[in-house]
């Protein structure tokens, strides 16, 4: 899976585990897999495209295809944060946990970040936050040694189709 994304976004990508690997295990949508996948996207302009593309392969290898949309759309909210801020390197984590999938976004920058409660409908930015907050069950930051975890936990939405 992570070779075929490199080969998609041509972006330099991590392993997300240096443990040995589990053997693969079917994941039926009634004894979801605890699952995590990591890439580093540069501080660059192509971070949110190519972090987009990383989502959509992650979740549709995990078969959560009914979670993709909040999904992608938190993502480039919080990754095109950390570029717009940080202007370092990006880690994105997504987590496959039995209820949620969590997605943390890792940056060089150590201020943390701030909803805005009250913004001006002419304002050229400061929303990403709040649909951040509208469509995760939880949300956060945290300090880390080198800048930043900011994260989110989206609920794992149910496949219409099962």
């Amino acid at each position: 899976m992570i070779s075929a994304f490199a080969a998609l976004t041509r972006t330099k990508v991590h392993a997300a585990n240096p443990r040995p690997s589990v053997p693969e295990v079917p994941r039926a949508r009634a004894s979801v897999a605890v699952s995590d996948e990591q890439v580093v996207l540069p501080p660059d302009p192509q971070a949110a495209a190519a972090a987009r593309a990383f989502v959509q392969c992650t979740c549709v290898l995990w078969d959560l295809q009914a979670t993709l949309d909040p999904a992608l759309l938190v993502v480039s909210e919080l990754v095109t944060n950390a570029v717009v801020n940080a202007r370092s390197q990006v880690t994105l984590r997504l987590r496959l946990r039995p209820d949620h999938l969590l997605v943390e976004v890792e940056d060089e920058d150590s201020r943390l970040p701030v909803l805005q409660q009250h913004n001006d409908w002419d304002a050229l930015g400061g929303r990403g936050l709040m649909l951040v907050d509208a469509l995760s069950v939880r949300w956060g930051s945290q300090p880390c040694p080198f800048g930043k975890l900011v994260w989110a936990e989206l609920p794992l939405v149910p496949d219409p189709s099962r």
